[in-house]
């Protein structure tokens, strides 16, 4: 049995399962064309621009690809990612949950340098990435209550450390020439930022994940019968959504001896 919940949908609708609230933080739609977007205003020629992008762009896909493979079940029981591979596939699937993720790359693209993002754009950004989800939503509805104000006054906040995090981190990978011999985004991550520093930004990001799993509870009718089952399904699809992120240190910088 599964239960749809919330956390990564976007454009396009694929069920997401409770033992998944972690289905719900990433997110589904189209995914366009790996270039940046034709006003890109980056200091770099554009070649190195076009490389950049191309391999944060990897960068994304190979975490997304991870969390698909990572998130088939939860607790034992089916999710909605392994739904939504069954019905349209692998590669559509990490697709989808490219697309979300791919917002804030493409805000680093089109706004540069290291100026603060100003708060009508952090509204902008968590508000279509909430909207896109809710409006997404399926069988979740049975369990959680999207209309609750306090659930969606957390996810907008998670969704805001999040976009807080990972804006500085594209523009900087996106930012200063490439070796024309470089081709893996582990390089490219390694030639910007030092382990620890990496290391910073998934932590502030997954403040963000906790922040919405948390969230995500205050929709659930305390009353009800299913409601330990399905906190205790949000607690377990958490600790793994965090895990798969910490991982990438150690897959990107090698373990410490």
């Amino acid at each position: 049995m599964t239960v749809s919940f919330l956390k990564r949908a976007v454009v396009v609708a694929i069920p997401l399962s409770v033992a998944v609230g972690i289905c719900l933080h990433r997110g589904c739609g189209a995914t366009g064309p790996r270039v940046p977007p034709a006003d890109a205003n980056v200091t770099v020629g554009p070649r190195d621009s076009t490389r950049n992008y191309d391999l944060a762009h990897d960068f994304i896909r190979w975490f997304e690809s991870s969390y698909v493979d990572n998130m088939l079940e939860v607790n034992g029981r089916s999710t909605d990612v392994a739904e939504s591979v069954e019905r349209i596939g692998r590669d559509k699937t990490i697709d989808r949950y490219v697309a979300i993720r791919r917002m804030e790359l493409d805000y680093a693209v089109n706004h540069p340098g290291d100026k603060p993002v100003p708060e009508t754009h952090l509204d902008e950004i968590t508000e279509r990435k909430y909207r896109h989800v809710v409006s997404n939503t399926g069988s979740s509805k049975k369990w959680i209550n999207y209309n609750d104000e306090k659930l969606r006054q957390g996810v907008m906040a998670a969704y805001r450390q999040e976009v807080l995090a990972w804006i500085p981190f594209y523009r900087r990978l996106l930012s200063g020439p490439t070796p024309s011999d470089e081709t893996d985004f582990r390089g490219l991550i390694k030639r910007r930022f030092t382990r620890e520093e990496y290391e910073k930004t998934v932590e502030q990001s997954l403040r963000g994940t906790v922040t919405f799993y948390a969230s995500l509870k205050k929709g659930v009718a305390w009353y009800a019968p299913w409601s330990p089952w399905v906190k205790s399904s949000l607690d377990s699809a958490c600790k793994k959504d965090v895990a798969i992120w910490r991982a990438t240190v150690d897959e990107i910088y090698g373990r410490k001896r």
